[in-house]
């Protein structure tokens, strides 16, 4: 079982702390890269290169075509709204004032000429072949583009930001939410899979030369560990009476996910003995029966470290897509307890990840 990983938004990788943690739990990250470009990379990102680990991918033609047609007709949407489509912070659709850079080998010939015009609206001049647009349709953009490739070459999506992971959340489930996130129709949640205390919380000080060998090294306890939160998952997705997650789900499947975690926990633990604190976020659906009353800030505890809360309600069942869907992971480096308590699920800016999904939804 291959673990790979297809990074986004952007090419080049800002927080090299967050890279070796993801070198820790995948087995390869690839990256979107136009042909032509030459990315700005440090001398660690490009150990990883050489290493295998890290892999420049380039977009087929296909891929681009399918990414701009459900783009197109999202922005079609965006158009005959009055108000506009809501976004979380950094993903204003208000304003032009914010822009981001992309790459027209991004896009097919379609998107180039749109893209082209609202660059000029933005009155920037592009750098470096990059057309810059506003921030919220570039990240837009790269979401439905990244979801398409990811399908079609089996990855895993994987993030480092709050704002993309929360808006690919909303566009994966297809808008498929209430603006009341607290209220489903069918009983059915968003809900967050979180793992504590797995990462170590700073590998700055770790040369990439060791982390490779010790990727090596650690190999088949990494692949348990990959094998069981892939199973687990599944399981509790499909789940949907308490009784059977507390004899089936705890007794099996968390069981054997938690020896497999702490094998590869030991291994990584020499890292860093003291703080062990980063997670790992992954939605899934979850059925409410499965839930607290209050999914949102009461979380079930299948163990210690491994908690399920809500981050949305799913307004139908039957609208949860029904195609092989693509797990979308955010790596972030926040404790989760405070004081042994989790009021809110503080992630960053102060806001849970439940709370910034509702000013997506209600801004």
């Amino acid at each position: 079982m291959a673990f790979y990983a297809l990074y986004y938004p952007t090419i080049e990788f800002h927080d090299i702390d967050f890279l070796k943690k993801s070198i820790l739990v995948w087995d390869r990250i690839f990256r979107i890269v136009p042909a032509s470009y030459d990315p700005y990379d440090n001398e660690e990102v490009k150990e990883a290169i050489d290493a295998g680990i890290v892999i420049d991918l380039y977009l087929k033609n296909d891929e681009k075509n399918i990414a701009g047609t459900n783009f197109l007709n999202f922005y079609e949407q965006l158009k005959r709204s009055k108000e506009g489509l809501a976004m979380p912070s950094g993903f204003s659709s208000h304003s032009f004032d914010d822009f981001a850079r992309i790459h027209p080998e991004k896009t097919d010939v379609r998107l180039q000429s749109l893209f082209q015009e609202m660059s000029s609206k933005l009155d920037k001049l592009a750098d470096g072949g990059f057309i810059k647009i506003p921030r919220y349709i570039a990240g837009i953009y790269m979401f439905y583009l990244s979801k398409v490739v990811a399908e079609k070459r089996d990855l895993n999506l994987l993030t480092d930001s709050n704002d993309s992971w929360i808006a690919g959340t909303y566009f994966s489930q297809e808008g498929n939410f209430n603006k009341d996130i607290r209220f489903s129709m069918d009983d059915v949640y968003l809900c967050n899979l979180a793992i504590d205390g797995l990462l170590p919380s700073n590998l700055s000080g770790i040369p990439m030369e060791n982390l490779i060998k010790f990727k090596e090294k650690h190999k088949d306890e990494r692949i348990e560990f990959q094998k069981s939160l892939d199973g687990l998952k599944k399981e509790i997705s499909k789940c949907e009476n308490k009784e059977h997650a507390k004899d089936i789900i705890v007794g099996d499947f968390i069981k054997n996910f938690e020896v497999a975690k702490s094998e590869y926990k030991k291994t990584i633990a020499f890292f860093n003995k003291i703080d062990m604190y980063s997670l790992i976020f992954t939605g899934i659906p979850v059925a409410g029966a499965l839930l607290s009353s209050n999914p949102f800030y009461d979380p079930m505890k299948f163990s210690k470290e491994l908690l399920l809360w809500g981050v949305s309600a799913l307004a139908y069942s039957k609208l949860i897509p029904k195609t092989k869907g693509v797990p979308s992971y955010l790596i972030d480096a926040e404790k989760l307890a405070i004081n042994g308590k989790y009021p809110n699920y503080k992630t960053i800016k102060d806001k849970s990840l439940h709370e910034r999904f509702n000013d997506l939804m209600n801004d």
